[in-house]
């Protein structure tokens, strides 16, 4: 269950978030020759365990492969993503629900995203790469701090700083 945080200001580091122990020993060995890679070996459901770990980041991927995968993102974003911040998620729907249409398990998680202040921009499938597999990128929205503008509650997630480099995001509307 990788869940990865990058922040820009510390030169690309990387919060690398794995539940499984076997996973997370590999997760190690490629932290060792990797030093900007901080393995976190935990459940990503539960970000209060690891709080104290990892600060305010730039960008979530998620690759989580969870029925509730969605609501381990927006978790990990109201604790660690910084107001403006932007989630990659990549979504199989069969691990999502088996029974309905990829496309309408898409559209049902973009829906949930939206409800989690996650703005979603783009959804790109991987046909013909990855069958029944989609991407949705999005920003951030987390609620302000009463009375304090410009300061954002955050919790967890990866990051990954796309001002400044070009990227616009369009597909879903929005900004």
């Amino acid at each position: 269950m990788p869940l990865f945080v990058m922040k820009k200001e510390m030169e690309g580091l990387v919060y690398a978030v794995e539940f499984s122990h076997r996973s997370g020993r590999d997760l190690i060995n490629v932290a060792k020759k990797r030093t900007n890679v901080i393995p976190v070996i935990e459940d990503a459901r539960h970000p209060h365990k690891y709080r104290m770990l990892i600060g305010m980041v730039d960008v979530i991927f998620a690759d989580v492969a969870q029925p509730d995968q969605t609501r381990i993102v927006a978790l990990n974003a109201q604790h660690f993503l910084r107001r403006g911040g932007h989630f990659l998620i990549s979504i199989k729907a069969n691990c999502i629900d088996s029974t309905a249409a990829p496309e309408a398990v898409f559209a049902g998680e973009v829906r949930r995203m939206a409800a989690e202040r996650m703005k979603p921009q783009e959804q790109l499938t991987l046909e013909p790469y990855e069958r029944d597999h989609a991407v949705v990128v999005g920003v951030y929205r987390c609620p302000l701090l009463e009375g304090r503008t410009g300061r954002a509650l955050g919790l967890e997630g990866v990051g990954i700083d796309w001002k400044g480099a070009g990227m616009g995001w369009k597909g879903l509307g929005g900004d």
